[in-house]
């Protein structure tokens, strides 16, 4: 074999190998619905966004989040949008991570409602203030 040659077979080994030999794909936890997935009397551990892992039984479940009995003192409120990670209670290994919560969209219909309400009554008595404060002004 010439120099060229066994260039060649070195460039074409070291382009095909890596691709030969795969490495393992690395699993991402999946991602969870924190809301739908907590039931309450539900064993489970947590990991928080500020680094603190705490572990116990789901309590009352409310609106912007949940109680969580540690049993080593009293229930604590844990918000959804402070979880970072669903924790496997026994060994500590990530189950999932919590998915990009929805928008929140309560707030729209109250808004409308106020607005179309401020609205009817401008229209209706003429404008909320008279134009003119001082006596002699048309």
């Amino acid at each position: 074999m010439n120099a060229n040659q066994v260039v060649a077979t070195v460039l074409i080994l070291v382009a095909v190998v890596p691709g030969a030999v795969q490495a393992r794909p690395v699993e991402k936890p999946k991602r969870v619905n924190v809301e739908a997935t907590l039931v309450s009397g539900d064993r489970i551990a947590l990991e928080l966004r500020d680094g603190r892992r705490i572990s116990g039984i789901v309590g009352a479940r409310l609106t912007a989040g949940f109680y969580l009995d540690e049993r080593t003192a009293s229930e604590v409120f844990v918000k959804y949008s402070m979880v970072r990670a669903l924790l496997d209670p026994d060994t500590g290994a990530v189950i999932g991570v919590p998915a990009r919560g929805q928008p929140d969209w309560r707030w729209v219909k109250p808004v409308l409602i106020a607005a179309g309400v401020v609205w009817t009554l401008t229209l209706l008595t003429g404008g909320f203030l008279p134009k003119c404060f001082f006596p002699g002004c048309d």
